[in-house]
């Protein structure tokens, strides 16, 4: 999961962007550069044949935490891009106060059901069965390398609940 190629987009990016804020809405622009505070973004994209039905896009931003999740209905793994590794349908990101980190689920279903609210992020399958698992990775940290628990994530008090083995 590591992103160390993408840093090869900077200097590019450097080159091209007072072109590209040119393109952009003053209004949109204006938006960008300072965090509003607390809100809800939703949306929707759809995809076909990828996509059964449209995917339902919500997070929720605050000042040091954002959920992001997305409701789909697909004909394979990872959608479109047909790429299990690159999908990411849920996300949590926070900082502990020293560093960014997050959660991820990897996706091993064709389809999931998502809810997201202020602090909180429902997960469910919609066809699963006992057979169904969600695979959440999480990311490190530089004080602790190996998480063995959720007892073990810096900065973030997680609970997880429902008709799950959660020693497993």
């Amino acid at each position: 999961m590591s992103h160390m190629a993408d840093y090869a987009w900077g200097p590019l990016f450097a080159i091209l962007a007072n072109h590209h804020q040119s393109l952009i809405p003053k209004k949109v622009l204006s938006g960008l550069k300072s965090f509003s505070g607390e809100h809800t973004f939703e949306a929707s994209a759809y995809y076909p044949p990828f996509d059964k039905v449209p995917r339902n896009i919500t997070t929720w931003l605050s000042d040091k935490l954002t959920i992001g999740a997305e409701s789909f209905d697909e004909i394979a793994i990872g959608g479109p891009s047909q790429n299990q590794e690159a999908f990411n349908p849920a996300v949590v990101q926070w900082d502990t106060g020293k560093e960014i980190s997050f959660i991820s689920l990897y996706p091993t279903e064709t389809a999931l059901q998502t809810k997201v609210g202020p602090g909180q992020l429902t997960l469910s399958y919609p066809n699963g069965n006992s057979g169904s698992i969600f695979s959440l990775l999480v990311g490190t940290f530089k004080s602790k390398r190996t998480i063995s628990g959720w007892e073990d994530i810096a900065g973030l008090k997680v609970a997880v609940s429902g008709n799950v083995n959660t020693t497993f």
